[in-house]
């Protein structure tokens, strides 16, 4: 058995990002983790990991090449915005949305969510009021996305509350808004 030095920790993958170095010599991160090159760089998400490696350059020094560590964070904050929203499209159109302030709650009562998405730019006190329910019923809610966008997502003009039905859809969604409000976060750099 071999055992690892302690200074050594393993992260689920679901924590790491990778970075690949592809044929025509830019880095990019592979977010579904198919693409076939010899070289790559698993990376952990936490927003120090990623200030570290851009001050001390370490992305050039390991693939060899000019990298700008912040064009790879917009890249993977972007591409996992719209991996959410096209997921939300997925769940609308299989319909296991709930939309609107009113079939939220009546849904949060029945206890028929497994994920609640609320607008930015959401009223203060209906938002206070869905995210106490929430809360209480340990129900994964998350602030994303304008009524605009999550609007144009399941194809009405504007939409502050979304609550979606369906395990598979919910895990997902969550999923992807997590990364991408991990992502967000690096936009520092």
């Amino acid at each position: 058995m071999v055992k690892h030095p302690k200074h050594r920790k393993h992260k689920p993958r679901a924590q790491l990002v990778r970075c690949v170095h592809i044929l025509d010599g830019r880095v990019v991160l592979d977010l579904s983790e198919k693409l076939p090159v010899p070289q790559s760089l698993w990376i952990g998400e936490h927003p120090d990991v990623w200030e570290r490696m851009h001050r001390h350059d370490a992305f050039s020094a390991w693939f060899g090449c000019a990298v700008d560590a912040s064009t790879l964070i917009t890249q993977g904050e972007h591409a996992y915005r719209e991996a959410a929203f096209r997921h939300i499209s997925l769940a609308q159109k299989a319909r296991d949305l709930v939309l609107g302030y009113e079939d939220v709650m009546r849904a949060l009562t029945l206890k028929q969510l497994d994920c609640v998405i609320i607008a930015t730019d959401a009223g203060a006190s209906d938002a206070s009021k869905i995210r106490a329910h929430t809360a209480h019923a340990s129900i994964a809610c998350h602030s994303f996305g304008t009524r605009a966008t999550l609007g144009a997502a399941v194809g009405r003009h504007a939409q502050v509350f979304l609550g979606v039905r369906s395990g598979a859809f919910a895990e997902k969604i969550d999923y992807y808004i997590q990364r991408n409000t991990r992502f967000m976060l690096h936009l520092s750099l």
